[in-house]
């Protein structure tokens, strides 16, 4: 060792005695003697050794010794792609929608809308997935429910990198097409969906219904008991609105499953805006010499009867309220596409694993991917509705005192 080396050396092994961050001390030991093979040679080590004080001398030994310790190399496990290379090669269109419920067409101007994303995500050990395969492996988790252990054999990757890209692909879809594809009916639109709901169930001045929907989950570690539903399993609440053709217009996700479904829309901006009056223009429209009142949502009897949103009838003593109740029963069309959405992407229907922070984007991906489909007439099969293992709460009836004129406020909306 020359004396420029000594030199280096005693000056770290110096700061070491009044350097309390071993891990930094070791750094720069490493920087300036290597870390394999030692450069100093048995003859040297012990030259140097007896410059040292004894302090000094443990400290630089111990680390000569650990210079010598063999550093295993990471293993690379051999993994096969023969079942996504035998999907792009041979799957026809009725398999495409089995496996990621779109066609290849949607598929690939999904892959080409995330593409931006994708390619700017460095993958850690310098091997980037193609686009088309991450967007594939997370479909494939959302439609089909596989844990990660199946969907890194189908795909050739390993569980972490799987579980990594399942939730980066739902935060790009939601960060990127939420707005475009989860949108509030206004303007045309808005008239659009009225008349959609006046000509197929003869309900005037109605924009949208609305209802939510449990989701399983595992126990969360924090306050388990604030998310056991009435049937004993835990879940997350989804809030939705929905127009005359199945698409959402609002979601709301993420409120404990043992909050009621009215109080989740108390505590919505779905609920304040409508208490404001700032939910649609205040435009009446006139039927037969009739005005009647701005437009409103739908519910049922689980929520409250308000001036923006119209429930039926608590008791239906008549045949004209059981008729009005029967009406808005098969206009409630968020309840279709809720079952749809659980039916389209069986991960719904499923118990959740993942943590709970990214349990709520994948929700919400699910419902901008709902929208995408029908927008882009991706049919729906019958054979997706399952067997829910997790039954959904049921809502008992709100307690309602009728005022006077509540009567006449549904009769105004019946046609």
């Amino acid at each position: 060792m020359n004396e420029e080396e000594f030199g280096q050396v005693m000056t770290i092994v110096s700061a070491y005695l009044f350097d309390t961050s071993n891990d930094i001390v070791r750094n720069r030991l490493s920087r300036t003697c290597g870390r394999r093979p030692t450069p100093f040679g048995d003859i040297g080590k012990v030259v140097f050794l007896q410059h040292m004080k004894k302090k000094e001398k443990l400290v630089v030994d111990g680390y000569l010794r650990l210079c010598t310790i063999p550093i295993p190399k990471r293993v690379v496990i051999p993994r096969s792609d023969e079942w996504w290379v035998n999907v792009l090669e041979n799957f026809t269109d009725e398999d495409w929608l089995k496996h990621f419920r779109m066609r290849r067409q949607t598929f690939e101007h999904l892959c080409e809308t995330l593409t931006r994303l994708i390619q700017r995500q460095n993958n850690p050990f310098g091997r980037n997935l193609p686009v088309d395969k991450c967007v594939a492996i997370a479909l494939s988790r959302l439609a089909t429910g596989e844990n990660l252990r199946a969907l890194s054999k189908l795909f050739g990757v390993a569980r972490s990198t799987a579980c990594k890209n399942v939730n980066s692909v739902c935060n790009g879809i939601v960060n990127m097409l939420r707005e475009e594809y989860i949108i509030w009916p206004e303007g045309d639109r808005l008239v659009e969906t009225i008349r959609g709901f006046r000509e197929k169930y003869g309900l005037v001045q109605c924009a949208g219904a609305v209802d939510a929907s449990h989701v399983p989950i595992a126990m969360p570690y924090d306050h388990p008991d604030d998310y056991e539903n009435q049937n004993g399993w835990h879940s997350i609440v989804l809030q939705a609105v929905a127009d005359d053709k199945l698409r959402f217009t609002n979601v709301d996700v993420g409120w404990p499953g043992n909050i009621k479904k009215d109080e989740v829309l108390k505590n919505s901006k779905l609920y304040q805006k409508g208490t404001n009056e700032e939910l649609f223009p205040k435009v009446t429209e006139e039927l037969s010499g009739t005005d009647i009142p701005p437009v409103t949502l739908i519910a049922d009897s689980g929520y409250p009867l308000t001036n923006w949103m119209i429930t039926p009838f608590p008791d239906a003593d008549t045949d004209k309220q059981q008729e009005f109740n029967d009406k808005l029963s098969k206009a409630n069309m968020v309840k279709r596409s809720l079952k749809m959405l659980r039916g389209r992407w069986h991960v719904l229907a499923k118990r959740n694993e993942n943590a709970l922070r990214n349990v709520g984007q994948m929700v919400i991906a699910c419902c901008v991917l709902h929208n995408f489909c029908i927008v882009k007439g991706e049919p729906y099969r019958d054979e997706w509705d399952m067997e829910e293992s997790f039954e959904q709460p049921t809502c008992e009836n709100i307690t309602q005192l009728e005022k006077k004129g509540d009567e006449e406020i549904r009769a105004q909306y019946f046609l």
